[in-house]
């Protein structure tokens, strides 16, 4: 189990190092810039599983403006989805650490108890110690959940290293408090912590800060 820990750790190490230098092409070889976040996108492709799992307990989920819902795909009950990126910050120097935050979000309705939640502006924390997705409940700022952990050992790195970069291949799992917000809400025990809830692809649009 140490070894696969040690692999999967290299195998990040390898794919950041890549992108890292993949940013580099359009600045000096001394500089670790930050990045300025204007823009962008995170489109989501649900687990095969979650469709069926959520259609069985009742529950739909549904896309929050100004979030799209690109392709529900009728045999699988997959959901394809794209929340736009409003802002955040990546620092080069430290692996791109930093923040992003996304307009729009999920609506999960239980269509047999009437009941829902909802979780809109995702912010994405890619951090090494603790990578996550936060989102806002009901649209009370006060009142945040940890949504999802982000499963990054597996990140491909792309984009054009002079105002895009992209992070794909992010797997999002269910994370604890995620879970045990939608259950109590939803008045359900679909939502299992540590399940794969969909892979994440994300193009982010950035100005390199002076």
């Amino acid at each position: 189990m140490r070894g696969l820990r040690i692999r999967r750790g290299l195998a990040v190490a390898v794919a950041v190092i890549a992108g890292a230098a993949l940013v580099s092409t359009a600045t000096p070889a001394s500089a670790a810039p930050i990045l300025n976040v204007t823009g962008g996108h995170t489109t989501t492709v649900s687990d095969p599983a979650l469709g069926p799992a959520l259609l069985g307990a009742g529950i739909v989920p549904l896309p929050v403006a100004p979030g799209k819902l690109d392709k529900l795909d009728i045999k699988t009950l997959q959901l394809t989805t794209t929340l736009p990126i409003t802002k955040g910050t990546l620092d080069q120097g430290a692996f791109f650490a930093g923040d992003a935050t996304h307009a729009g979000g999920l609506q999960f309705i239980s269509l047999l108890g009437l009941r829902q939640v909802t979780l809109t502006d995702f912010q994405v924390f890619i951090d090494f110690a603790d990578p996550r997705l936060e989102a806002v409940v009901n649209h009370n700022p006060k009142n945040r959940v940890k949504l999802f952990k982000v499963d990054i050992s597996g990140v491909q790195f792309g984009g054009n290293g002079t105002d895009t970069l992209e992070l794909n291949n992010n797997k999002l799992v269910l994370a604890d408090e995620g879970a045990a917000l939608l259950n109590d809400r939803l008045k359900t025990k679909v939502f299992v912590a540590g399940s794969t809830f969909g892979t994440a692809n994300t193009t982010f649009n950035y100005t390199v800060a002076p």
